[in-house]
């Protein structure tokens, strides 16, 4: 065994939001927060089910597949991701498909420490947003007229 020396996933990730990684010039790639909404490409292994089908257009519309697009290196990772996934629905609940399954997940961006590990951030839905703003408003205005001065 190898004495010494840096190992995958040793001490903190990177700090996107440091000066270290400023001077580095490492910026974080925002996702959009609709989904990637470009061509799906064809399912990169053979014999693909119909349940593997409809995960690989799920997965082709994640924020995630809008990296996964520049990066065509990816394809085969995200195939093998999507037919675990749907191995493991299936019941093959092995150890090994799940713990394989899991580490493509974060290799893909799929998991919270899998997007610091890219450097990636989710956008944020500026509609949604705006739409729950009006909806707190709307429902503050309802809360105070329901309340009134009580004389005593």
């Amino acid at each position: 065994m190898p004495a010494g020396g840096s190992r995958s996933n040793s001490g903190p990730p990177p700090d996107p939001t440091s000066a270290k990684s400023e001077k580095r010039g490492t910026q974080l790639v925002t996702l959009p927060a609709g989904g990637f909404t470009g061509k799906i490409p064809s399912f990169p292994l053979p014999e693909k089910t119909k349940r593997e089908a409809t995960m690989w257009r799920w997965l082709w519309r994640t924020p995630q597949a809008a990296q996964w697009s520049k990066e065509s290196w990816r394809l085969m990772f995200v195939g093998n991701y999507c037919r675990m996934l749907v191995r493991m629905e299936a019941g093959d609940s092995s150890g090994t498909v799940a713990q394989n399954a899991l580490k493509l997940a974060e290799q893909l961006g799929m998991t919270p420490h899998g997007l610091r590990l890219n450097g990636w951030v989710l956008g944020v839905d500026e509609t949604a947003v705006k739409r729950e703003e009006k909806r707190t408003e709307s429902a503050g205005g309802e809360r105070r007229r329901n309340f009134g001065v009580v004389a005593s």
